[in-house]
């Protein structure tokens, strides 16, 4: 993915569980707390364990890289300076991906 200015970035599942992605000019935001299973622990989807952010590096247009296996997400920004991982348990896999904001997006499915 590729913009400029902020962005909103959605995995979604049939069962409404997702993954949510925001980039701003100063901050990039990686959302997990409705992302899917959390009931084996009561801090697991919390808002201070679920929202991860990193502080934008670079001004003006930005880069990010997504990489989603399974469970867990690989985020790289501005030509990989910075990264973000962190795992999630849909119950059922994301299979819609939604966007807003000026950026392109490029998708790609790898058959394992």
């Amino acid at each position: 993915m590729s913009g400029k200015g902020d962005a909103k970035i959605c995995l979604k599942n049939s069962v409404g569980q997702k993954l949510k992605i925001y980039v701003s000019d100063t901050k990039i935001t990686v959302d997990r707390t409705m992302a899917g299973y959390k009931e084996f622990s009561e801090h697991f989807m919390t808002e201070k364990y679920s929202i991860s952010t990193a502080a934008r590096k670079k001004d003006g247009a930005w880069n990010l890289e997504l990489v989603f296996d399974v469970s867990i997400l690989e985020l790289f920004a501005e030509d990989g300076v910075d990264a973000i991982s962190t795992v999630v348990y849909p119950e059922t896999p994301y299979d819609r991906v939604s966007w807003k904001g000026d950026l392109s997006v490029e998708l790609y499915e790898i058959d394992a």
